[in-house]
């Protein structure tokens, strides 16, 4: 089987001006070849907050997500902020549930999760 992992670094370099060493930490992003990879790498990323190795404490990973549903999620995390800015809804409790992807008002669904025209965007293995 094909098992390519792709490895890049994000963002510029910035060096410090006092001893020319890089300042600031870049994030690196790796494409695994399917979702087993990923979910195993992420279980055992856990692990590293308790290693014997010192720079490995501070090594931290997340799963990242296709731009059309982290959009989708800001749009519900606004629309909650907007229906709290309201004045009819002084006193009312209004919530998002970021993991049933909606936003309640006392409890009652006002607005859900789209899953753009019933399809979810897959990403798939290079």
């Amino acid at each position: 089987p094909d098992v390519r992992w792709i490895v890049s670094r994000l963002g510029n370099p910035r060096m410090n001006e006092n001893n020319g060493n890089q300042s600031k930490q870049r994030p690196i992003l790796l494409k695994v070849p399917n979702k087993d990879t990923r979910n195993m790498i992420l279980r055992s990323a856990r692990q590293l907050k308790n290693s014997t190795r010192h720079e490995y404490r501070k090594v931290y990973l997340k799963a990242d997500v296709h731009p059309l549903i982290r959009e989708e999620e800001n749009r519900l995390r606004k629309r909650a902020y907007d229906e709290r800015q309201r004045p009819e809804n002084a006193g009312v409790e209004i919530k998002y549930d970021y993991k049933k992807r909606v936003v309640l008002r006392n409890g009652v669904v006002i607005d859900s999760y789209c899953t753009f025209n019933g399809m979810i965007p897959v990403t798939t293995p290079i």
